[in-house]
């Protein structure tokens, strides 16, 4: 028969059980975070550590918590009950003008505010990033070449990132000398010069939606029309689409993202972007190919760039560090097209002149020292870890019937709405009222197809903040 004291022992470890799962439901402890240690545990509720044992070994057992061995206790990664995103039906391709740009103003403005959770905008926690290395070696940088990192630099850039950033291509299958890189006041500036390289007011230029709103937004403004054709979340553009537009309009250029594209995260594979860059060049189509999130791939190396594949100078290669070190450095960069160098570097003479000289020498000193691998190995474990955390999240608070994206790299998650939900855009408009900024999916595209769709950031920690704020996003999204 048990004892009063042997019930009161197995009490003791399921109340401790019991708290710690609690605060896994919560999103307190989201899938993926270290558990407190033993001690921290025993300290809090006053419990001895044989019992806390006890409770965390009820809990491995029971599939909340992992050890690790030297690590500890880690919430397990569950698998997300979540079906993939779909695409919505096709539309036939056509060529029109955009008008988009006051949407993705409003859109902005709405997530820019300092009172909103930005789950809306494409950015990485600053906890996350190495500012604190970044200052040190650009207070360096500073004393040591105190003239050079005040006075304006060469057009296009600082020789020394130059000479990281061609390195660096090879991990893409790029290869590049330094002199042919353009750096640029991150990939903004990169993908605007490249379009006014390439294209004059009134050309058609083709991209693949969902885009990122920034596509749609320059094209406007710069006065093109577009032409669009889908993107399959998780395979990318299809070339039969991509043939049949190309037969029946006269497309200037193309501005696709085939690495974790921006917002779907989708992967054109190898073979694809090979035959995608052969077919632009029989057809003499340049394409701008943006890749700003090759550096963050969750497992293995890192993709090929489409620019590895190509044989005749055709594309236009443009890149940053702003999702994945520094973006308020804002150090991005373009590898021209063939013929493109001098257009591009007196393009940049015109608008900007030069970068700013101190971030670029501390940007390439950070690169030289090896730090940056470093910290990228850190922040793709960590983003991984967020992106599946995110997607647990959307699994338990929104609406049954609620789809999306698992991404392989990046940090966008592309969620679709069930059909008895609301709207995106009015999922949109209810969250900011309360604080939250999300990106609703007509940002996407220039037709409605993308209404019951949104955008989150994953870049944020998913501390008790957020979780509360997508437990709260499942709310407002029933009718």
């Amino acid at each position: 028969m048990q004892t009063v004291g042997e019930l009161s022992e197995g009490l003791r470890y399921k109340a401790v059980a019991q708290r710690i799962a609690s605060m896994v439901e919560s999103g307190e402890l989201p899938p993926g975070s270290r558990a407190p240690s033993l001690r921290q545990t025993a300290r809090s509720t006053g419990m001895s550590l044989t019992t806390v044992g006890q409770a965390y070994a009820e809990l491995e057992r029971r599939g909340v918590l992992e050890s690790r061995p030297r690590s500890g206790y880690f919430v397990r990664r569950r698998p997300a009950l979540l079906p993939r995103a779909g695409m919505p039906p096709a539309e036939p391709p056509v060529a029109r003008a955009v008008q988009r740009g006051e949407l993705v103003r409003r859109a902005m403005d709405a997530m820019g505010r300092s009172d909103i959770l930005p789950l809306g905008l494409a950015h990485v926690d600053g906890r996350l990033l190495p500012a604190a290395d970044l200052a040190r070696i650009l207070g360096s940088c500073a004393r040591r070449q105190a003239v050079r990192s005040a006075d304006y630099g060469p057009v296009p850039g600082c020789p020394e990132l130059r000479r990281q950033i061609a390195r660096r291509l090879a991990l893409a299958g790029v290869s590049a000398a330094p002199e042919e890189i353009v750096l640029t006041c991150g990939a903004t500036e990169g993908l605007a010069l490249s379009l006014r390289a390439l294209t004059r007011p009134g050309d058609t230029v083709l991209i693949a939606v969902p885009a990122y709103h920034f596509f749609l937004q320059m094209i406007e403004v710069l006065g093109l029309r577009v032409v669009e054709i889908p993107s399959h979340p998780e395979r990318g553009v299809d070339l039969g689409d991509l043939e049949q537009a190309l037969d029946r309009f006269r497309i200037a250029a193309c501005i696709l993202s085939p690495t974790w594209s921006n917002p779907d995260g989708s992967l054109v594979p190898e073979d694809g972007k090979r035959a995608l860059v052969e077919l632009l060049a029989r057809r003499n189509v340049p394409l701008v190919e943006d890749d700003v999130y090759g550096d963050i791939t969750f497992d293995g190396p890192r993709p090929p760039a489409c620019k590895a594949f190509d044989r005749t100078g055709g594309v236009t290669l443009v890149s940053s560090f702003s999702k994945s070190m520094a973006p308020g450095y804002r150090t991005g960069y373009i590898l021209p097209a063939r013929g493109q160098g001098a257009v591009i570097h007196e393009l940049k003479a015109m608008t900007t002149l030069a970068g700013v000289s101190a971030t670029e020498l501390a940007v390439a000193e950070y690169l030289d020292k090896g730090l940056y691998e470093r910290h990228l190995a850190r922040l793709t474990r960590a983003l991984r870890d967020q992106v599946e955390a995110m997607r647990d999240a959307v699994a338990r608070h929104f609406p049954a019937g609620t789809r999306a994206t698992r991404p392989g790299g990046g940090f966008m998650l592309w969620v679709e709405l069930p059909e008895d939900a609301v709207t995106g855009l009015t999922l949109f408009q209810r969250a900011a009222a309360e604080g939250i900024g999300i990106s609703p999916g007509m940002l996407f595209g220039m037709t409605d197809r993308f209404e019951r769709f949104i955008r989150l950031n994953c870049g944020l920690v998913m501390d008790a903040p957020v979780q509360r704020a997508v437990r709260r996003l499942g709310l407002l999204a029933r009718p």
